[in-house]
């Protein structure tokens, strides 16, 4: 889950950054492809507008596919980042500080 109201806000490049990160990992823990990755107005019976007209879907999906195939790099910017982890199991949490810290990321874990 990304934190923010992307119906009024932009997606910072450590969202999408961050975010591309934890798909390619519960794409690969759960055996789904980048095309299951939908937003929560996407599935079936939902009445929202989530995850906003300026969440940059395409953006997150390209991110992931750019950690599950680490030949494609990309330039970072420094910022800092918010992370709820609300879901993730204790293990999926360390690997996500982890790679934060590799990064020298300035971040926050939110539960």
């Amino acid at each position: 889950c990304f934190q923010g109201n992307f119906d009024v806000q932009q997606m910072t490049d450590r969202q999408v950054e961050a975010g591309g990160w934890l798909i390619s990992k519960l794409t690969r823990e759960y055996g789904l492809s980048i095309t299951d990755v939908v937003g929560h107005k996407d599935m079936p019976g939902a009445s929202t507008a989530c995850p906003g007209k300026n969440f940059g879907m395409k953006d997150v999906k390209n991110a992931a596919l750019e950690f599950i195939n680490p030949n494609v790099k990309k330039a970072t910017k420094s910022e800092n980042v918010k992370i709820l982890t609300g879901g993730l199991s204790p293990n999926m949490r360390k690997e996500m500080e982890a790679w934060l810290k590799e990064k020298g990321w300035y971040y926050k874990i939110i539960d």
